[in-house]
């Protein structure tokens, strides 16, 4: 049985991976669990007070009432803002740390990219004169150029993305536990598995894709190259037509891959507004129908909406930094 994409990908990056870069690799996993820890912290830090706002006898209950006793003096108003205040600075920090975050991962994507480079080019100057001529220098110059870009852009980047999702996921997945098992089990049995049968569905597909580019690209340049560097021999022995021809009808073929993919893309997101409102449909029929309490209906509505919120956004990057995992799963083939 074929592994998971995300685990095997893990697998050949860090078996791709020199020491020192795969020590640095598990260090940014750890930055990236504390900046999914502190995202979720944003949001989660005004709910209690969003709540107090909505029924001020909050206030003088459990956590809130602790934390008042540290501001004698002060009326319930200030109170309220003062906490207003103290998230509104917990959330400035959230911002700036989780772009500090981003612009970590990004740097050390990037210098994975340039010790590819490096790497095949001096593969590359040190190899036998006469293997090296026999080569497409198509491809040669894709490898030097293309690929160490798209290995850090489409599968280390998408990479690290999946895994913060996953652990704002995971969080948010402890909290609805906590908070109601009802909607949990609601959500798994909805949101969740649109994810695998979206992803078992187009797997194929997007290998197919990723292998037809892989092979498609080195013609588009060797049919560039031809009529750029060989004009005058082009125009001597009229091959222009042909060569525009052979020219059009790799383009489409890439662009026709590039269309298919941003359609598949865009996909999970209308996937997932679908199953939410069918979500709230089923919450709709179980409390006016089933139980025969509509009261219950408020409550189970607002957290499996609000779980939506946040879970759908999670999911919807997922989702396409998958198919980048399959598309481009060929480029471990050629490093």
């Amino acid at each position: 049985m074929r592994k998971f994409i995300l685990l095997s990908t893990y697998n050949k990056i860090l078996d791709f991976l020199p020491s020192a870069k795969r020590k640095k690799f598990w260090v940014l996993l750890a930055l990236i669990l504390l900046t999914s820890i502190i995202d979720i912290a944003g949001l989660a830090v005004f709910i209690p007070i969003i709540s107090a706002v909505a029924e001020p006898e909050l206030l003088n209950k459990g956590f809130l009432l602790t934390l008042k006793t540290y501001l004698p003096g002060s009326d319930n108003r200030d109170f309220l803002l003062v906490l207003f205040l103290a998230g509104f600075l917990f959330m400035v920090f959230r911002t700036l740390f989780v772009l500090y975050s981003q612009r970590v991962q990004s740097k050390f994507c990037f210098e994975i990219a340039e010790y590819i480079g490096e790497k095949t080019f001096e593969h590359y100057l040190s190899s036998d004169f006469e293997t090296v001529t026999k080569l497409d220098s198509a491809k040669i110059i894709r490898e030097l150029t293309q690929s160490p870009q798209h290995f850090a852009r489409f599968l280390v980047l998408p990479v690290l993305l999946i895994t913060a999702e996953i652990v704002v996921i995971a969080l948010i997945t402890l909290g609805i536990a906590f908070y109601n098992i009802e909607v949990l089990l609601l959500v798994c049995g909805t949101i969740f598995p649109v994810v695998f049968l979206f992803q078992l569905l187009v797997k194929r597909k997007l290998q197919a894709y990723g292998k037809q580019q892989h092979e498609y690209t080195p013609e588009l340049y060797s049919n560039s190259n031809r009529g750029i560097y060989g004009l005058v021999d082009v125009r001597l022995r009229n091959k222009g037509e042909r060569l525009i021809g052979d020219y059009k009808s790799v383009l489409k073929v890439l662009n026709a891959i590039s269309i298919n993919t941003n359609v598949l893309a865009m996909i999970p997101a209308k996937l997932f507004e679908l199953v939410t409102v069918l979500g709230l449909l089923i919450i709709f029929i179980y409390g006016a129908y089933i139980s025969g309490n509509p009261s219950q209906i408020l409550p189970l509505i607002t957290v499996y909406a609000a779980a939506g919120y946040r879970l759908i956004p999670s999911l919807t990057k997922i989702m396409p930094s998958l198919m980048q995992l399959e598309q481009y799963g060929y480029l471990f083939n050629f490093f």
